[in-house]
């Protein structure tokens, strides 16, 4: 089995740099032209499924890159709920909330705000692999458009550590491309936030790979 992961494009909360959460943010022009791109980049990839989280910035962006697809949508691939800060700057949410917002002594536990732990948003992503290691999809070539979050909580899982561990750590850009295989009853990372299709033309890995799936398919 292989999954690409990808990150919606740009939205108007990170254009804005506000807590999104559940909130429902639609993309950017920016965004929309991240997600062609994307959709360029991977139209010599014959794809058998798509998901998307429900939220609109990450449906879009799947539309955009899968028009010709069936999408299916999921609630276990939202970012994790912040509740009452979704929508606010960081600057707004010291005023709105003061020492509960800068002194909070879990920074990942949004509960107090009317959202979850991040704890909650990764059993929610590791029940979501968990569903794609099933047999059903042994042989599939998958998409799932998601967030930054729950990108984060996958790698994190997939590498035996947590979300709280590596978040400074990792980077996902709106629209970058990580690839995962499941071999032999476990996954691998072939590659991490791959960004070179939004600057240029078809990478030319996707060339090649397109290229052998071509003659494989003809000879």
């Amino acid at each position: 089995m292989e999954v690409w992961l990808i990150r919606h494009g740009e939205s108007e909360g990170n254009r804005y740099q506000v807590h999104q959460g559940w909130g429902d943010f639609p993309l950017t022009d920016k965004g929309r032209r991240q997600a062609a791109l994307t959709r360029e980049a991977l139209r010599f990839v014959p794809f058998d499924l798509v998901y998307s989280s429900d939220l609109r910035r990450a449906y879009e962006t799947a539309r955009i890159i899968f028009p010709d697809h069936a999408i299916q949508t999921s609630d276990w691939l939202r970012e994790t709920h912040c509740g009452a800060l979704s929508g606010l700057t960081k600057e707004e949410a010291v005023r709105r909330f003061g020492a509960l917002y800068t002194a909070n002594p879990d920074p990942f536990d949004l509960r107090p705000f009317g959202g979850e732990h991040v704890t909650d948003m990764e059993n929610r992503l590791k029940h979501f692999m968990a569903q794609l290691e099933s047999a059903a999809y042994r042989y599939a070539r998958i998409a799932v458009v998601t967030h930054g979050g729950p990108l984060k909580a996958v790698t994190a899982s997939l590498l035996g550590t947590t979300f709280t561990a590596v978040c400074d750590r990792l980077v996902f850009d709106n629209c970058g491309l990580t690839q995962l295989k499941f071999h032999d009853c476990r996954w691998q990372i072939v590659s991490l936030n791959g960004t070179i299709h939004l600057k240029s033309a078809l990478p030319d890995p996707l060339k090649e790979a397109a290229r052998a799936r071509e003659g494989e398919q003809t000879s």
